[in-house]
C-alpha cells in the first residue's frame, strides 16, 4: 500500500491535485495513530504498530483512488487494449524499477530497527527508544516541510527542461544545504540536558544520540525534498541501483562495525555514515544525470 499510494501521488501532483495529496497525508496520521493506541488497548503489542499503519496506508491509498476524476481508470484501460505500445515502451521502466525500488527503500530506511534489537538485545531497544524520539522532534518536521515542498516541486519539474532544469535543482540543493547547516547548529549548541528537561529524566542522554541523527536527518531533508527530479529524467533504472546500494550499504555498515566489536554508539555512528554517504552518492548521480541530458 506505501508503494500505490507513492504512485498516486505522483500522478495527483502532476495534475496538480495538491488538495488531495496533502488530505491523503492528514488522513494516513489520523487513520493510523488512534489505530496504533486502539490496538494495543486491545493488546496487539507490539503488534498494533504494524497494524496501525498498514491500516493508515489503506486509508491514504484509498482516498486517492476515490478522488481520481472519472473516467480516468477507464481511459488507462483503453490505451492498453488499444495497444499503444509507444507509451507502454517509453513508462514500462515505472513498475518494473520505481516499485520494487521503493520497497528496498523502505526496507532500507528501518532496517536499522531490526538489527539494533537483533544485535544488541535489550541495550539495542534502548536505542531504538532513544532514536525513535529523536526522529518524532526532528525529522517529522523537516518531514512535513520536506513534503509540502515537494508536491509543487513535482510538478514545476514537469514545466523545465535542460539549463533551467539543472539550475532549478542547484538552487534548491543550496536552500535545503543552508537549512540543514542551521539546524546541525542549533542541536549541537543545546545543552545536554535539554531533552530530558522537556520529555522527563527517562529521556536523559538522547542529546548524545540526537548530535549523531542530526547528520542523517538533515542529508535525508536535504536530498530527498529533490529526488523526483530522477523520475523527470526518466532514470528508473539509476534510481533502483540507488535504492539497492542503499540498503546494501546501510545493513553492512551495521553489521561490520558489530562484528569489530563497536560498542551502540560506534555502531549508530557508523549506520549514520553510511546514510550521509548513500546520500552523497545520490547527488552526485543526479548532478551527473543532468549533465548528460545536456549535452544530449
Amino acid at each position: 500500500f506505501f508503494m500505490l499510494t507513492q504512485a498516486l501521488n505522483y500522478w495527483h501532483s502532476r495534475n496538480k491535485n495538491f488538495g488531495v495529496t496533502a488530505s491523503s497525508k492528514t488522513l494516513f496520521s489520523m487513520v493510523s495513530e488512534p489505530a496504533k493506541i486502539g490496538l494495543g488497548k486491545f493488546g496487539l503489542i507490539p503488534d498494533g504498530l504494524i497494524y496501525g499503519v498498514f491500516t493508515g496506508h489503506l486509508a491514504s491509498a484509498g482516498l486517492m483512488v476515490v478522488k481520481l476524476k472519472d473516467g480516468v481508470l477507464k481511459s488507462l484501460y483503453a490505451s492498453t487494449r488499444n495497444s499503444d505500445k509507444e507509451h507502454l515502451r517509453e513508462y514500462k521502466n515505472y513498475p518494473l524499477y520505481v516499485l520494487p525500488g521503493s520497497l528496498l527503500n523502505r526496507l532500507a530506511q528501518w532496517v536499522h530497527i531490526a538489527l539494533f534489537g537483533f544485535l544488541f538485545g535489550e541495550v539495542g531497544l534502548i536505542a531504538v527508544g532513544f532514536l525513535g524520539l529523536s526522529r518524532r522532534i526532528v525529522m517529522q518536521p523537516l518531514n512535513i516541510l520536506s513534503t509540502s515542498f515537494a508536491q509543487v516541486y513535482y510538478q514545476r519539474l514537469t514545466e523545465k527542461s535542460g539549463d533551467a532544469l539543472r539550475g532549478f535543482y542547484f538552487k534548491m540543493l543550496g536552500v535545503f544545504s543552508g537549512i540543514s547547516v542551521f539546524i546541525i547548529a542549533v542541536v549541537w549548541i543545546l545543552p545536554d540536558e535539554t531533552m530530558s528537561f522537556l520529555f522527563g529524566e527517562e529521556w536523559s542522554g538522547i542529546m548524545t544520540y540526537l548530535r549523531i541523527l542530526v547528520f542523517w536527518f538533515t542529508a535525508n531533508f536535504t536530498v530527498g525534498s529533490l529526488a523526483f527530479i530522477l523520475h523527470r529524467l526518466q532514470k528508473q533504472k539509476m534510481m533502483f541501483a540507488l535504492d539497492l546500494t542503499h540498503f546494501l550499504l546501510v545493513a553492512f555498515a551495521m553489521l561490520l562495525a558489530y562484528i569489530l566489536d563497536y560498542d551502540i554508539l560506534q555502531v549508530l555512528t557508523a549506520f549514520v555514515a553510511a546514510k550521509v554517504l548513500y546520500l552523497l552518492l545520490n547527488i552526485i548521480v543526479t548532478i551527473n544525470a543532468l549533465n548528460q541530458q545536456l549535452e544530449e
